[in-house]
């Protein structure tokens, strides 16, 4: 149990480790600090999920 504790905490460190060298990779690459193509990201996803607003409210009652 305790060897399996240690290995799976050890691939945990590194997914995050090779996560952050895709970052730094993806950012050397770009020409960008990576925070800013963090902000990009998430203005993106933003956009994405708040497209349909304004909504119009519909102010009819039923009968």
């Amino acid at each position: 149990k305790k060897k399996n504790r240690e290995h799976l905490k050890n691939l945990r460190k590194q997914r995050r480790i090779e996560a952050q060298i895709a970052r730094d990779n993806q950012a050397k690459y770009a020409g960008l600090p990576w925070h800013i193509l963090e902000i990009n990201k998430n203005f993106k996803q933003d956009i994405e999920k708040y497209a349909n607003w304004p909504q119009l409210i519909d102010t009819e009652l039923p009968d």
